[in-house]
């Protein structure tokens, strides 16, 4: 998993980033008693790193993916997360 991380600090920020997708005491916290978080947190993980190191420009969408992938497993296991915020993957509303 690391060795997408080109340095420690890197790995650090990575892991900061992604901890939301295993962390029980935040906002998935309901939906980890039934979904394991850990392959999405690994996969989190890999993300950033090769994202940053290669568009780092869209860390963010890819933060929110990852996000939504785990926000998705958990809709389809009958759990509602409310996991965007004002300052997290805010929710862009089209009006036509």
């Amino acid at each position: 998993m690391s060795n997408a991380c080109s340095d420690d600090d890197t790995l650090q920020k990575a892991i900061g980033a992604c901890q939301l997708l295993v962390d029980t005491s935040d906002v998935f916290g309901t939906c980890l008693q039934v979904v394991n978080g850990q392959q999405y947190y690994n996969a989190c993980i890999v993300d950033y790193c090769v994202t940053v190191n290669t568009h780092p420009n869209q860390i963010d969408q890819a933060m929110c993916n990852s996000y939504t992938a785990l926000a998705r497993d958990c809709t389809d296991n009958y759990i509602d997360v409310s996991w965007r915020t004002t300052s997290r993957c805010r929710k862009i509303l089209i009006t036509l």
